[in-house]
This record gives C-alpha cells, sequence and structure tokens, in this order.
C-alpha cells in the first residue's frame, strides 16, 4: 500500500517529512483559493511529487509541472476525460478525483479509463478536499472499473484497522491530509511517523 502526504508547503516541514522512509508521494496545492496553497514556495523533496489542480487551464498546469518538477497532476475539479487525457498523455500521469458520497458516484469513472494513471476517491463535500469528512468505505466494494486508485477524505490515526480491512483489488494506496495538521499546511511528522509504521507493520 503506498502514501501520499498532500498539502505540503512548509520547507522544514517538507524535510522533516522526507525522512520518513514509509512515505512514497508529496502533494502540493496550486489552488490560490485552498489554505494550503503553496504560493511561491520552493519546493524540495526527493519523493515523487502530485501537483492538485482544480479546473486549470492546461498551459498554468503544464507550466507548474515544469517549473516544480511535478511527477504527477491531480484534477480536483470537473476536467472532462477529454483534458485528462490530454495531460495524461502530454504533461505527465493523471490522478483524476471523484467525490463519493452515495455507491451510484462511482458510475462516473467509467468515462474516465484509459484517460488517468490513478483515481482518488475522496469525500462529496462543498470543499475540493481537505475537509476530513469520510464517506462510507463499504461504498469502495461497488466500483468495478480497471483502474488503480486512492482513498482519501477524513483518514486519521484511529483508522489503521479500517484501512488494513480493505480488500479491493485496485486499492493502491491512502492520501492522507487535514486530520494530521497542526493548522492547514503544516502536518504534525510525529503523528504521521507513528501512523505509518503501524500501518506497515
Amino acid at each position: 500500500m503506498k502514501i501520499k502526504v498532500c498539502g505540503m508547503r512548509d520547507h522544514q516541514n517538507i524535510k522533516a517529512l522526507d525522512e520518513i522512509r514509509e512515505i512514497d508521494f508529496i502533494g502540493h496545492i496550486f489552488t490560490k483559493n485552498s489554505p494550503r496553497f503553496i504560493g511561491g514556495n520552493q519546493l524540495k523533496s526527493h519523493l515523487p511529487s502530485f501537483g492538485v489542480f482544480v479546473n486549470s487551464p492546461k498551459h498554468e498546469i503544464e507550466n507548474a509541472a515544469s517549473e516544480y518538477r511535478l511527477n504527477y497532476i491531480q484534477l480536483h475539479g470537473d476536467e472532462s476525460p477529454e483534458f485528462s487525457k490530454s495531460i495524461n498523455e502530454s504533461v505527465k500521469p493523471v490522478v483524476k478525483v471523484f467525490a463519493i458520497s452515495d455507491k451510484q458516484d462511482f458510475k462516473k469513472t467509467r468515462d474516465y479509463e484509459d484517460c488517468c494513471a490513478y483515481f482518488l476517491f475522496d469525500t462529496k463535500t462543498k470543499l475540493r478536499g481537505g475537509s476530513g469528512e469520510k464517506f462510507n468505505w463499504n461504498f469502495i466494494n461497488e466500483y468495478k472499473g480497471k483502474t488503480p486508485f486512492f482513498l482519501s477524505g477524513g483518514i486519521s490515526s484511529g483508522d489503521v484497522q479500517a484501512i488494513k480491512e480493505i480488500q479491493h483489488p485496485l486499492f493502491f494506496g491512502i492520501d492522507i491530509n487535514s486530520r494530521f495538521e497542526t493548522k492547514p499546511g503544516l502536518k504534525n511528522i510525529e503523528e504521521i511517523n507513528l501512523f505509518v509504521k503501524e500501518l506497515k507493520s
């Protein structure tokens, strides 16, 4: 199981996260109205990086991917299958986010097969991620696609056992964020360290 920590922007916080060997990916948010927006921060990490965008034009994604040397593009808005495929093929591999509140929401993934490298299932709220809220993880079994997926939405240190019990064959990894923060964009590194060690044990 892969572990991604999203919403990182502070240099010292990133440096501390880099020291946790069990972390596989790091995520940076490029949406200006997000409290975790990276701004002009210089991001230095050895971890493969995700750039998170919400309905951004292609040229902005291309520029950020080049400037920040992003490895993946996470599309968290209303991007079409055609747009997702274009980014996936000409910029970087795409992770398309789907907001989940009931079983029917997984039907939306059908149009995005062959357009993305991964899907990410997050909780449907008024926010575009970072809500700290969970959807019913039992709904995951309704996903019948072929694209591997990340699980996100309100994951906390108390969810280790529930995560281990997920048996879906395409469950690729988890995305953690707000439940491990001391404030938006600043993670509790000690809590993350304990969490991942328990999860990987």
